[in-house]
Protein backbone atom coordinates (compact mmCIF):
# COMPACT_ATOMS: atom_id res chain seq x y z
CA UNK A 1 0.00 0.00 0.00
CA UNK A 2 2.85 2.56 0.73
CA UNK A 3 4.28 2.01 -2.41
CA UNK A 4 1.07 2.73 -4.64
CA UNK A 5 0.83 5.89 -2.28
CA UNK A 6 4.43 6.80 -3.29
CA UNK A 7 3.91 6.20 -6.41
CA UNK A 8 1.19 8.01 -7.02
CA UNK A 9 0.53 10.36 -4.68
CA UNK A 10 0.89 13.98 -4.83
CA UNK A 11 3.54 14.64 -2.22
CA UNK A 12 5.96 12.34 -3.93
CA UNK A 13 5.52 14.50 -7.22
CA UNK A 14 6.60 17.83 -5.43
CA UNK A 15 10.44 16.38 -4.97
CA UNK A 16 12.54 17.85 -7.25
CA UNK A 17 15.81 15.91 -7.12
CA UNK A 18 17.65 18.76 -9.11
CA UNK A 19 16.94 20.68 -6.41
CA UNK A 20 17.94 18.82 -3.04
CA UNK A 21 19.43 21.06 -0.36
CA UNK A 22 19.61 18.01 2.75
CA UNK A 23 16.89 16.55 4.45
CA UNK A 24 15.40 15.99 7.90
CA UNK A 25 16.99 13.71 10.58
CA UNK A 26 15.24 14.53 13.67
CA UNK A 27 11.76 15.87 13.64
CA UNK A 28 9.12 16.33 16.62
CA UNK A 29 6.27 18.66 16.97
CA UNK A 30 8.33 22.04 17.94
CA UNK A 31 11.29 21.28 15.89
CA UNK A 32 13.33 19.84 12.77
CA UNK A 33 16.92 19.26 12.19
CA UNK A 34 17.78 19.77 8.76
CA UNK A 35 21.24 18.42 7.57
CA UNK A 36 22.32 20.55 4.65
CA UNK A 37 25.66 22.31 3.54
CA UNK A 38 26.68 25.34 1.43
CA UNK A 39 27.70 23.32 -1.90
CA UNK A 40 23.70 21.78 -1.81
CA UNK A 41 22.68 25.65 -1.00
CA UNK A 42 25.15 27.29 -3.81
CA UNK A 43 23.78 24.66 -6.72
CA UNK A 44 20.25 25.72 -5.97
CA UNK A 45 20.82 29.33 -5.98
CA UNK A 46 20.68 29.95 -2.12
CA UNK A 47 17.86 29.14 0.29
CA UNK A 48 15.71 32.16 1.76
CA UNK A 49 16.48 33.46 5.13
CA UNK A 50 14.48 31.63 7.91
CA UNK A 51 12.65 29.80 5.49
CA UNK A 52 13.60 26.27 7.70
Amino acid sequence: MINEILKDGEIPSLIQKENFIGWIYQLDYENACVMTNDIWKEKVLGVPNNCF
